[in-house]
């Protein structure tokens, strides 16, 4: 598949092989690099044209861009300043440097969320959480977050939680991410500490590898109820050799505190169909399998295994408005048996209101239908959250996972 940007570079190329020390086209295939999410890649490209023409504010503002795109701030700022030394005027350069100061700005982001599934468990969830990068290289938070479960036939847990989260880039490719949360289910005068801890290796372009530790709890009231937290420690690799292919899989152990075990199994590949609007196809496989089959709340059937395929699509609207929209269908497989045809269904509205704030509606839903040999299940979710942002990158509130299900859910 061939589109602008390789058009592009296939001129570039043509150019380079009758005149090999063609600025421009050298210039013009970095640029396509850095564009491409190649930003290693773009670094390397531009430090050689760097080599040949020392002072040329072009290519340093290239250079710029690629190590801010790469997370390099520092570097980038030392650079961008050089091209505005060396050409005062260049607007693109001032843009980079204007972009780059305020990325050190607070964010303060409020949302609500509501989710209900066929069991007539809901779940109220009200949250804010703050944070500001103290350097290029650190950033930290303060999440606060008041929920309630409730399910018919059970009394409702409402429950309170506050943490700390901190993300660390040590050196260029190795970051990490840390969140540190204290839960107290004031139902049953419980407190849990939990968290979600991970490391991040990127090598170079084309591979992530994450490794992680999370600690955690369950929304629903009978797990809250029998005090259920689940230990895990995950490893997952990320492969994306080219634009338009990607290839993902994880595995994770989880210890529970009553005495269960689960391994799980997510893969998932990804195919750019369109860059404007923004399409691509994707199928996942998710695999779980439990210990033991128990009764204290949550969904562990013995094991699950699911398969569906879907297209993403997003695209900005306007300036101020960026829509994006996926669907899925699929088959999943349990033991004790049952097979449900499924499908999902989400979507996310962004709109951007003057230049600090930033309004979201999210909505999914999801539904394993009614077999024989079981009743299947459903959920829906909405989350509504208004972000104030003084420049700095907000982290990703929502992601879409396999459903979280009571044991009622079979």
């Amino acid at each position: 598949m061939m589109d602008r940007l390789e058009e592009a570079n296939k001129i570039y190329r043509r150019v380079l092989k009758k005149d090999p020390n063609n600025f421009t086209a050298k210039d013009g295939m970095a640029r396509n690099l850095v564009w491409q999410g190649y930003h290693k890649k773009g670094v390397d490209s531009y430090k050689s044209i760097l080599k040949e023409y020392p002072d040329n504010a072009q290519a340093l503002e290239g250079l710029a861009y690629a190590l801010h795109w790469q997370g390099a701030d520092v570097e980038s700022m030392a650079t961008v300043s050089e091209a505005l030394r060396l050409e005062p005027n260049r607007n693109a350069s001032r843009e980079l440097v204007s972009n780059i100061r305020s990325s050190a700005m607070p964010y303060v982001t409020d949302y609500n969320a509501y989710w209900e599934d066929k069991n007539r468990l809901s779940v109220e969830i009200h949250g804010i959480r703050s944070g500001l990068y103290p350097d290029a290289n650190t950033r930290v938070e303060g999440i606060y977050e008041w929920r309630r479960s409730k399910q018919k036939g059970d009394t409702s847990s409402k429950i309170n939680s506050g943490g700390v989260g901190l993300y660390r880039k040590f050196i260029e490719g190795v970051e990490l991410n840390s969140f540190l949360y204290g839960t107290n289910f004031g139902n049953i005068d419980y407190t849990a500490f939990t968290t979600d801890t991970w490391l991040t290796l990127k090598p170079d372009d084309i591979w992530r590898f994450d490794l992680s530790y999370n600690r955690s709890t369950f929304d629903d009231v009978g797990s809250i109820m029998n005090k259920v937290i689940v230990n895990s420690g995950g490893a997952s690799v990320d492969f994306r050799p080219n634009r338009f292919l990607f290839l993902s899989g994880s595995f994770k152990r989880g210890q529970y505190s009553d005495g269960n075990m689960q391994n799980t199994v997510l893969a998932k590949a990804e195919y750019r169909l369109l860059q404007k609007p923004y399409v691509k196809g994707y199928y996942n496989y998710y695999y779980s399998g439990w210990g033991k089959m128990m009764n204290t709340g949550y969904f562990n059937p013995e094991k699950m295994d699911s398969h569906s395929g879907g297209l993403y699509v997003s695209s900005d609207l306007t300036d101020n408005l960026f829509w994006e929209c996926q669907g899925s269908g699929g088959y999943e497989y349990q033991t004790p048996k049952a097979y449900h045809p499924t499908y999902f269904f989400g979507g996310t509205v962004n709109y951007k209101i003057g230049k600090n704030w930033t309004v979201s509606l999210h909505g999914e839903t999801f539904r394993a239908f009614v077999d024989r040999n079981s009743d299947g299940y459903s959920r829906q979710v909405v989350v509504l959250a208004v972000t104030y942002n003084k420049g700095a990158d907000t982290p990703e509130l929502f992601r879409t996972t396999a459903p979280s299900r009571p044991a009622t859910g079979r």
